[in-house]
C-alpha cells in the first residue's frame, strides 16, 4: 500500500477521529513518540533520585570550587594592578571580582535550587501517573505539530503544548488537566477538516525519535540506573563527592594564605609610579 493510500484508512470522517491501524506509519509514529516521552520520564525520575541523595553535596563541591576559582582571580587582579604601577585598590577589585563571578553564582543558585526541588518533591501514586499518561497520550494526538500542521502559526495552540509538555515533565497532573479542559473548550464541538499527512514523511521522523532514544540511553541521567539503586555505589558515589569538598576546602585555605602574602609584599615593596 503506497504512502498516500495508507492515509486514507487512518481517517473517521464521522468523528474527525483516528482508527489505529497496528501497521500503519502514523500509528508507528505516534507509538515511538510516546516511547520517547516515556524514556524522558525515566531520565526525569533518574535525575530526580540523583539530586535527592548527591544535590546538596555536589552544589557544597561547586561552591567551594568556584571559591577558589574568585580567589585565584582575586589574586590575578592584585597582581594586575601592581604590574600596571597602580596602588590595588580593594573595592575596585571587589566589584571586579562579582562581576566576573556572576554567571558562576547563578549557576550555584540553580543547583542550590535544583537540590531544594528534589528533596521536597512529592511522590505521585500509581492512579496518578496513569491519568498523566492518559491526559498526555490523548493531548498529543490533538495537539502534536507533526499531526497538526495547521497549528503551526497559532500562538494559543503552541503555547498549550508547551504548557503540556512541562507538565508532563514534570509530572504535574493539575496542570495536564487544566490543559485537557481548556483543549476540549477549543476543539470539541467543531467538526475538523480530515488532516492531510500525505506530506509527512514519518519514516523519517520515526528514525530521528528511534535516534533520539539510542543518543539518550548512552548518557546520563539513563546511565545511572545502572548503579543507583545499590547501595555500595551510592556510598562510593558520597565518598568521591565528600574528597572533592574537601579537596576545593584546602586549596582555597591556600589560596587565601597566597593572597595575604601578596597583599603583605606589595604593603612592604611600594610600586613604582
Amino acid at each position: 500500500m503506497n504512502k498516500k493510500a495508507c492515509y486514507t484508512h487512518i481517517m473517521n470522517n464521522t468523528a474527525g477521529g483516528l482508527i489505529p491501524l497496528e501497521k500503519d506509519l502514523l500509528t508507528r509514529y505516534q507509538k515511538t513518540y510516546l516511547r520517547k516521552e516515556k524514556l524522558i520520564q525515566e531520565c526525569n525520575q533518574l535525575e530526580g533520585l540523583y539530586m535527592r541523595l548527591f544535590g546538596e553535596l555536589i552544589a557544597a563541591c561547586f561552591e567551594a570550587q568556584i571559591s577558589c576559582i574568585s580567589r585565584k582571580k582575586e589574586i590575578a587582579l592584585y597582581q594586575a594592578a601592581y604590574n600596571r604601577g597602580e596602588v590595588p585598590d580593594p573595592e575596585k577589585i571587589a566589584l571586579q571580582l562579582k562581576a566576573v563571578m556572576a554567571g558562576y553564582q547563578a549557576y550555584l543558585e540553580e543547583l542550590k535550587q535544583d537540590s531544594e526541588d528534589a528533596r521536597h518533591a512529592r511522590k505521585i501514586t500509581e492512579e496518578e501517573r496513569l491519568k498523566i499518561r492518559k491526559i498526555h497520550r490523548d493531548l498529543v494526538f490533538r495537539l502534536h505539530p507533526d499531526l497538526h500542521p495547521e497549528y503551526a502559526h497559532d500562538e494559543q495552540m503552541a503555547a498549550l503544548w508547551q504548557t503540556m509538555t512541562t507538565a508532563y515533565e514534570c509530572m504535574d497532573l493539575a496542570t495536564l488537566e487544566q490543559v485537557a479542559l481548556q483543549v476540549a473548550s477549543l476543539l470539541d464541538g467543531n467538526t475538523q477538516a480530515a488532516m492531510d499527512l500525505s506530506g509527512v514523511d514519518f519514516e523519517k521522523k520515526i528514525e530521528e525519535l528511534e535516534a533520539n532514544m539510542k543518543e539518550m540511553r548512552a548518557k546520563d541521567p539513563y546511565q545511572y540506573r545502572n548503579w543507583i539503586h545499590d547501595p555500595d555505589l551510592v556510598q562510593e558515589k558520597t565518598d568521591e563527592l565528600n574528597e572533592q569538598l574537601q579537596h576545593y576546602q584546602e586549596y582555597a585555605r591556600e589560596l587565601d594564605e597566597w593572597l595575604a602574602e601578596l597583599i603583605t609584599r606589595m604593603e612592604e615593596r611600594p610600586c613604582q609610579n
